[in-house]
């Protein structure tokens, strides 16, 4: 079991206790990639934290009030996945874990981003749909690989200046917020090289 790289717990209540995991867990030192979906669990053990080569960590529906600190000690992550958690603020930290190449926040409550949030300069999947939002850091021009940007049913009425800066932009969904024509031709004009485009 040690030399374990791969592990689906998804849907697996039985073995969650009082809203968590055994911290047993974190002896298979070797796990790249860990599915805890549909868990209903609401901690982690802090153990997981030592899981020092885990490089995918799905957390999507589970009822993680905020992102849990341990994940913030997992360098090696490239797909971090916290789907519908109810998640209503992000840690400044987040943009710690330098090799995240995916970020999956779709249908949490987040009102705000913070302003470091554009250090994730190695993302190239950022779904932030169904939050809350309102604005979008200026920070996030920064994120020079993102491919998929997805920002559909917030409460945005504007997105930062300078979007032509996100040169490896190739999707971008932004449907159900509240932009004028105005801000939308705007936004078509700095996008042009993109060909799907959404609102």
């Amino acid at each position: 079991m040690p030399s374990l790289e791969e592990l689906d717990l998804s849907l697996n209540l039985g073995l969650m206790k009082e809203g968590t995991l055994p911290a047993e867990i974190a002896q298979l030192q070797n796990l790249r990639g860990l599915n805890l979906e549909g868990n209903m669990l609401v901690a982690l053990p802090e153990a997981m934290g030592q899981m020092s080569n885990l490089e995918k960590l799905n957390l999507n529906v589970n009822r993680l009030k905020q992102v849990p600190s341990l994940v913030l000690n997992l360098k090696a992550l490239k797909a971090l996945e916290l789907k519908q958690n109810g998640i209503v603020s992000l840690p400044d930290a987040l943009s710690s874990l330098a090799r995240l190449e995916v970020l999956n926040l779709q249908r949490n409550a987040l009102k705000v981003l913070p302003a470091s949030f554009g250090l994730l300069k190695n993302l190239k999947m950022l779904n932030l749909a169904q939050n809350q939002l309102t604005e979008v850091p200026a920070s996030i021009l920064n994120m020079a690989n993102l491919e998929i940007l997805d920002l559909s049913e917030n409460q945005l009425t504007q997105l930062p200046s300078g979007l032509n800066q996100l040169k490896s932009l190739r999707e971008l969904h932004l449907e159900g917020n509240r932009f004028s024509a105005e801000e939308i031709n705007r936004i078509k004009n700095q996008l042009g090289f993109i060909a799907n485009i959404s609102f």
